[in-house]
């Protein structure tokens, strides 16, 4: 911890610091031992009891721009690049256009569900889905509940080997409703039994609720 402390008093005045320990020796022989910021709260301390005690009206308004100086130095600076800006959008979103980073657990959450159907295994792939969970295909087509979507991951994969499967993108997010959604940019290599193998892009969006996967919406392109 950084602090400092007003110790005593000496006889000389002295513009360095003390090389044994630390103490910096300023005018009418008070010193003060510091190891860090707390050094200007001291300063300040002292400059106020010399301002009410010299005489010279000089030295009483260069004390006190010092004391401005000092106060104005530890305010903290604001960061214009942190500070959001109101952006009046020419179209308004029908869902949401707030956004927070989300919880980073949830990402290893769709990582640990999609390295079990590389694995082929189907019930712990699952396992992260809501009873009630509903699959957006990119087909279009819609399917509702865990054994359907279950059944969809086994039909799907049974026939074919993931390989080289990448992450562009995987990102967590959380709605200023509250809803949390996890990102995801992936790609792969199919191969089916035949031994043909097409490359693809997916982006990916899955909703959470109670740790559990409520909604996966699905888009994808050839790779070429």
């Amino acid at each position: 911890m950084l602090y400092g402390k007003l110790i005593s008093k000496s006889q000389n005045f002295k513009g360095t610091s003390n090389p044994k320990t630390g103490a910096w020796v300023i005018e009418n022989g008070f010193f003060i031992e510091t190891e860090g910021w707390d050094l200007i709260y001291n300063l300040i301390l002292y400059i106020l009891e010399v301002l009410f005690n010299h005489k010279s009206i000089k030295m009483k308004e260069a004390l006190l721009i010092s004391i401005v100086l000092f106060i104005s130095c530890g305010q903290p600076q604001k960061n214009e690049s942190v500070e959001s800006k109101k952006v009046d959008y020419i179209f308004e979103a029908t869902y949401l256009d707030d956004f927070k980073i989300g919880n980073p657990e949830l990402v290893l959450k769709v990582q640990q569900m999609h390295k079990y159907l590389i694995n082929k295994d189907y019930e712990m792939a699952a396992s992260y889905l809501s009873d009630d969970v509903v699959f957006a295909l990119e087909d279009g087509s819609r399917l509702e509940g865990k054994e359907k979507c279950m059944q969809f991951m086994i039909e799907g994969y049974s026939s074919i080997e993931i390989q080289d499967y990448q992450v562009a993108v995987n990102l967590a997010v959380t709605g200023d409703n509250g809803d949390e959604w996890v990102l995801l940019w992936d790609n792969a290599n199919i191969v089916s039994k035949d031994g043909t193998s097409s490359g693809f892009n997916w982006m990916e969006t899955f909703r959470f609720e109670n740790g559990k996967i409520v909604t996966m919406n699905q888009f994808s392109k050839p790779r070429n």
